[in-house]
């Protein structure tokens, strides 16, 4: 996200997600299927500062758990959801929580 003022970059911590991510038939016939992908993530708001102190970067206190209800897989433009807010911290650790996000809606697959 650029506003004219700085960028915020949000990089996938592990490149393949989490071992913990699982693709499941909900229903038969049509198939269905729930798709449950968790994710970590470091978030740099690279904002400029008056005092100069640099970017500011946050992570993910837990994964994140992005939830999508599919009717093929892989998906082809399919919106997932938040199954719940994800709470970020700054380098000061999982005690210095500085952020949540309460609503990510994404698209995966295709265009």
């Amino acid at each position: 996200m650029n506003d004219g003022g700085g960028t915020v970059t949000i990089e996938q911590i592990e490149a393949d997600g989490d071992a913990g991510s699982t693709l499941r038939l909900i229903h038969h016939n049509p198939s269905r299927y729930e798709h449950r992908e968790i994710l970590s993530f470091a978030m740099t708001n690279e904002q400029p500062t008056e005092d100069g102190s640099g970017p500011l970067v946050l992570t993910t206190r837990k994964p994140m758990v992005l939830i999508g209800k599919l009717t093929q897989f892989p998906p082809r433009g399919d919106l997932y959801t938040l199954e719940q807010p994800v709470e970020l911290v700054g380098l000061g650790g999982p005690d210095d929580l500085l952020a949540v996000i309460e609503k990510f809606p994404v698209k995966v697959g295709g265009l």
